[in-house]
């Protein structure tokens, strides 16, 4: 089965290859790209730091940015707890995959010590807002907008192609942001009639919820907001057509 996946190219590839030993054939059409904003952390001295995203530890990597690697870092999945492991931060602690247990995790460590203050380096766009998650615990946590995902603009002919490609399997959509991109995309080009063969596999019903799915064949939604869980939805759709 076809799979379309439009995130960044490293990104496209590393899923690529954990869907392919289930008989699933990635089709390549990255929409985004990641930029740096070259906004600064603050001097302040953080206790903790959070990453809902292995972006953010890429860019503070690329600016050689070294501050944050001896405090706990809490990080949303096990995705961005092993970047971060591999970009020498020494104290990770791994949260179940979505904001609000990250936000119950770091409650459990900082709520109630006066005074405690992370530092959260994301992107311009978030689907939640932590720092009000921790404020009933007495936890300050400061936005360092470091990055921003750029949309590659791709031509009619180039996504016609990828969506003649990809008749008869579907999307990966991983975030609201990529459906709506895609979508934008497909209207901007008038090409909403070539999705009625193409299903949708999303990362959680709230990914699902957040763009316009009317116009594709259906809709799955993984059982767990994090990549293997998505290569074992779409194995069963694979496996499903196939019977």
């Amino acid at each position: 089965m076809k799979v379309l996946l439009t995130r960044r190219s490293d990104d496209n590839a590393r899923m690529a290859a954990l869907f392919a030993p289930a008989g699933l054939e990635a089709v390549l059409l990255p929409l985004i790209e990641l930029a740096d904003t070259g906004e600064v952390l603050l001097e302040y001295p953080y206790d903790f730091s959070v990453f809902t995203s292995a972006a953010a530890a890429e860019v503070l990597a690329s600016r050689q940015e070294v501050r944050l690697q001896d405090l706990a870092a809490y990080a949303v999945g096990p995705r961005t707890a092993a970047q971060l492991r591999q970009k020498a931060y020494r104290n990770v602690r791994e949260g179940p995959g979505d904001a609000e247990g990250l936000a119950t995790l770091i409650a459990a460590d900082f709520g109630g010590h006066e005074g405690a203050r992370g530092v959260y380096p994301c992107g311009e766009a978030r689907a939640r807002d932590l720092a009000a998650m921790l404020k009933p615990s007495g936890i300050a946590l400061d936005l360092a907008e470091v990055y921003r995902l750029k949309e590659c603009e791709v031509g009619r002919d180039a996504l016609a192609a990828a969506l003649g490609s990809t008749n008869g399997g579907a999307v990966a959509v991983f975030s609201a942001e990529s459906g709506k991109r895609l979508m934008a995309q497909v209207r901007r080009h008038g090409l909403e009639d070539m999705l009625a063969a193409i299903s949708i596999a999303a990362l959680s019903q709230g990914v699902a919820d957040a763009f316009d799915t009317d116009a594709f064949g259906d809709v799955h939604i993984a059982t767990r907001p994090d990549a293997a869980a998505m290569a074992e939805l779409l194995g069963q759709m694979r496996q499903s057509r196939e019977s």
